[in-house]
């Protein structure tokens, strides 16, 4: 999808038998994408997928969660012990909630992960409590 026109790129009927997570090659080879930015959900963030759009000559923002534990945990042990510039952090009060939102940052190239130079990754967490608005 290209966001900002709000137009589907690519389409694929996912074979029987098989899961979408199969399909990213088969969905993005017809697609150029030599300087494009991929986003995908945690189901994409895998080792194939990533090396696979870096070698198209594509970057990527893949969401991490606990299906990749390991790589979770070095990201996270990495971003929130080497934030360059601080990081940030966001605190909202209202509809009766505080809404606690941070974000980290560190260079992904000793990751065991494909990445592209130069890169970072991030880590960020997300906590609700309750609260005055």
């Amino acid at each position: 999808m290209l966001h900002d026109e709000a137009i589907i790129i690519s389409q694929i009927r996912v074979p029987d038998g098989t899961t979408e997570v199969t399909q990213v090659k088969t969905l993005l080879d017809p697609v150029e994408l030599t300087g494009a930015v991929v986003t995908g959900d945690a189901a994409r963030t895998l080792h194939t997928t990533a090396a696979y759009l870096i070698g198209r000559g594509a970057r990527y923002v893949l969401t991490l969660k606990g299906n990749q534990a390991t790589l979770l945990a070095d990201v996270a042990a990495r971003a929130f012990t080497a934030t360059e510039g601080g990081g940030h952090l966001e605190e909202d009060h209202s509809h009766g909630r505080i809404v606690h939102r941070q974000i980290h940052t560190a260079p992904a190239g000793a990751l065991d992960f494909p990445a592209p130079r130069g890169s970072s990754a991030s880590a960020a967490t997300y906590s609700i409590w309750p609260g005055s608005e």
